[in-house]
């Protein structure tokens, strides 16, 4: 090798290799550590939504009872979302480049012109599997990879909903929660077991984020044809995508340790007949009542409501016997709308 050391960084600037390196170990790490631990999540939620796919639950709006759903087709939403955002990550290309000290090939074509650079960087680019990106300064500027990190923060707060739904729901007894008798639920209350699962992966996904969104904003620009700042930064890089993987795991945990506690699902549901007063309202609506909205409200609004109670109301109602009926045969958990085949209908096509 002694007849080519000399030649091992000619032409180039530090960056050439840096730029190279970080974009190769970033697109492998995503490839096979971090897609992966996605898919995963995925995988484990389809299964909990395939066992939840027929208990009708209590929708919350403004954290207050509305109209019902299916537990199956609210997790279903996380999981429509997760599937088409990680099929954005999976799209993305990571650009890198090869042309020296400010980007223009200088010493290149001034010493080897015989040498088309301009075609030899852009096929030894291509060789590592990156985009070859010909207009730069001195640095590969960081859009490509500000755009898979603004693709990781979309799915990081998408499970931080998922964390804190079923965080919520673990709290009204809609989950069970698996217990493991060698485990510590909880070090004050020993009859306790702590969503702890989703708990830290809340917090890993924040710090995450955190320092993904300041890589998004530090990263976009640089002094002139270059400044050191930006690789003081990205010696981090590796703490966002730790994060975010012990995040990822924690989730897949957690997911495996829960099930649907559908009795006290479907009694919470039942016991709110006042989210009836929706259709009531809307079939007044339909057959012309200016004061459909008034009658509701004055009957339901501030009320324990019984079914007898709601189905006098019913009788006393302006509206055709065919309507009435329409009105007495339902309850709440009849109540869904297109929920379970909103699920199937999805759940095929993902297929």
């Amino acid at each position: 090798m002694k007849d080519v050391v000399s030649m091992v960084h000619f032409g180039l600037t530090s960056d050439d290799i840096n730029n190279c390196a970080y974009a190769l170990m970033i697109k492998h790490s995503t490839q096979q550590v971090i897609i992966p631990s996605i898919d995963k999540i995925i995988e484990n939620l389809s299964e909990l939504i395939k066992s939840s796919k027929n208990i009708q639950m209590l929708g919350r709006t403004h954290g207050q009872p509305a109209a019902p759903t299916i537990l199956g087709k609210e997790l279903l939403v996380f999981h429509q979302r997760l599937l088409e955002e990680l099929a954005n990550l999976k799209k993305l290309n990571i650009k890198a480049k090869l042309n020296g000290n400010t980007g223009n090939f200088n010493v290149h074509k001034l010493l080897i012109p015989k040498t088309n650079w301009l075609e030899f960087s852009q096929k030894f680019i291509k060789t590592l599997g990156l985009t070859p990106d010909l207009v730069t300064t001195q640095i590969e500027p960081y859009d490509s990879l500000i755009i898979m990190f603004a693709s990781l923060i979309r799915i990081n707060n998408i499970i931080i909903g998922l964390c804190q739904d079923l965080w919520q729901y673990i709290m009204l007894g809609y989950f069970y929660q698996q217990v493991i008798k060698t485990e510590t639920g909880s070090t004050a209350l020993p009859y306790k077991t702590n969503p702890i699962y989703f708990e830290g992966a809340e917090g890993g996904f924040g710090i995450a984020n955190a320092l993904f969104e300041f890589y998004s904003r530090k990263l976009s620009y640089s002094r002139l044809q270059r400044d050191l700042s930006d690789s003081t930064v990205r010696r981090s890089f590796g703490i966002a995508f730790g994060y975010s993987l012990l995040s990822y795991q924690s989730v897949e945990e957690g997911l495996k340790r829960i099930s649907p506690n559908k009795k006290v699902i479907v009694d919470d549901l039942i016991k709110h007949i006042e989210i009836l007063s929706e259709p009531i309202q809307n079939l007044l609506r339909l057959r012309g009542k200016i004061d459909a909205y008034e009658q509701a409200k004055n009957f339901f609004r501030g009320k324990e409501i019984t079914m007898d109670g709601l189905h006098n109301f019913i009788m006393g109602l302006d509206l055709s016997e065919a309507n009435k009926k329409v009105l007495l045969n339902l309850t709440p958990e009849k109540y869904v709308g297109y929920a379970e085949e909103i699920i199937d209908m999805m759940l095929s096509f993902n297929k």
